[in-house]
């Protein structure tokens, strides 16, 4: 059996499973979307209700295993002939799963293919409670896992941020056992996963050769901390229902007071939050996406969002199958060239593209990493403080106000971002980390851009960006919008 996702009889929330030969859908997959999303804890006690994208992701991981079932060859033991295809009420743990696991760990032999083990954890995790759902509505099948170990710990009050209105302080959990623990890599800091400046410059030209929306993405999550899922369903350039008073660049513009505005989205769990989207920002992204502007003698080819716009509402209209999911009337902020609205895998596709041709490591949440990183080192760098002064920012109010606008519930989570400083700055690699790395590499992108107009345009772009980014950052006015 072999499954495809398709987003079908207008439901836009989940794709539904389909078997690819008779075209079935799966009521087992269907069954178990249903009650992960409205009765998660008679799947097991200790599962909370869980935002659209995480149950969105166990069904990707659910339907990957079944289709890598669906590859595995087995000996029938009735005709001891060798056969392809184990169906997944029919596989067992030690026969099917484990090699499965086995072979994401190691790649099939490809040590560049290999899964990480955390990685690898998120989708046991899914394959398990998936099976879990079957034994709750007794459905048959053979697939025995190894029990897992539940912990618990007790929370440092003092730490979490939430704590005058917490009703436990207490933290239950499980540890999967399906998974080699040994393999699994703990970091107490993100340093692995924070850009430098001149590889997120790079990322940024290429994107914006590609389709400039991917770039102002990227921009835009870096410098707002928002995670991908918001970026894409809450972030705006006019006002929403969820951002009722929110105002335009142009109004901005005529306003010499505003210097940020609050930009509400919905977090993980579904509560409301906001983050802030400062005039510097949102400048660039007027100017690079919105309204852009193209310099003289440059053949560069630039389309507004309101053309972009015109191209979304032609489809909505002409296309009756692509517009059954599509409102005409909406005003989503990502819209590609050809008018299609961006999709969170369509971003993620394009930081993939911009990894592979760049040899840069990338990947959506790195953004969110890499701003808090900016956030924290700027501080110490505008309050003339050193390594020896990290520990400063235990005491202050800096890792607060950056847990309350990552909307981190405990701070803990937040405190990384301090130890990322403290290793970076050991190791030497901050100095990447200051746009000003942009200026070293500026003779290699003027060699680019003799050669072509098009990447000379995209060069002045980043530029620009850089210098604003530098005001922005750095609380100086030595810059103009």
């Amino acid at each position: 059996m072999m499954l495809e996702l398709e987003y079908r009889g207008g439901v836009r929330d989940f794709p539904f499973p389909y078997d690819i030969k008779t075209n079935e859908p799966n009521l087992h997959i269907i069954d178990y979307v249903i009650c992960r999303q409205k009765y998660p804890t008679l799947i097991h006690p200790d599962i909370r209700k869980s935002s659209t994208k995480t149950i969105r992701d166990s069904i990707s991981r659910i339907v990957y295993f079944i289709n890598r079932l669906a590859e595995q060859e087995y000996v029938d033991p009735e005709t001891n002939k060798r056969k392809v295809g184990v169906h997944y009420l029919q596989a067992t743990f030690e026969g099917n799963m484990n090699p499965i696991i086995h072979a994401l760990r190691t790649g099939n032999g490809d040590p560049e293919s290999a899964w990480k083990e955390a990685s690898i954890e998120l989708y046991v995790k899914a394959w398990r409670s998936f099976y879990r759902f079957l034994s709750m509505t007794h459905v048959e099948h053979v697939m025995y896992m190894p029990d897992t170990i539940v912990y618990e710990r007790k929370r440092d009050i003092d730490n979490n941020f939430f704590s005058h209105t917490a009703v436990s302080h207490a933290h239950k959990g499980e540890i999967e056992t399906a998974i080699d623990l040994n393999n699994k890599e703990f970091s107490d800091d993100y340093c692995d996963s924070v850009l430098s400046m001149e590889d997120f410059w790079a990322l940024y030209a290429f994107l914006y050769e590609d389709d400039p929306v991917y770039s102002a993405m990227l921009f835009a999550q870096t410098t707002t901390l928002l995670r991908a899922s918001a970026l894409i369903s809450d972030f705006t350039f006019i006002p929403t229902s969820l951002n009722s008073n929110f105002l335009t660049y142009p109004q901005v513009e005529r306003s010499e007071k505003l210097y940020k505005q609050p930009i509400y989205y919905v977090k993980k769990g579904g509560k409301k939050d906001k983050t802030f989207l400062s005039r510097e920002v949102h400048a660039i992204l007027h100017h690079e996406y919105i309204a852009p502007v193209v310099e003289e003698g440059s053949s560069a080819s630039t389309i507004s969002y309101s053309l972009r716009l015109k191209k979304y509402k032609e489809k909505c209209l002409k296309n009756k199958k692509w517009g059954a999911h599509k409102d005409p009337n909406a005003k989503p902020p990502w819209i590609k060239k050809t008018g299609t609205p961006v999709s969170y895998r369509e971003y993620q596709y394009a930081l993939e593209r911009a990894s592979e041709a760049l040899n840069i490591k990338i990947h959506s949440h790195m953004c969110r990493h890499t701003g808090a990183t900016q956030i924290l080192w700027r501080y110490l760098k505008m309050h003339n403080k050193t390594a020896c002064h990290t520990n400063d920012l235990m005491v202050n109010d800096a890792h607060r106000i950056l847990q309350e606008i990552l909307g981190h519930k405990n701070v803990e989570t937040t405190k990384r971002y301090i130890r990322t400083i403290e290793r970076m700055i050991l190791e030497n690699q901050m100095d990447d980390m200051l746009n000003y790395t942009f200026s070293k590499s500026k003779e290699h992108y003027s060699e680019l851009a003799k050669k072509n107009p098009t990447y000379a345009h995209c060069a002045n772009a980043i530029e620009r960006a850089s210098q604003r980014l530098d005001g922005f950052m750095l609380g100086t006015n030595s810059t103009k919008l």
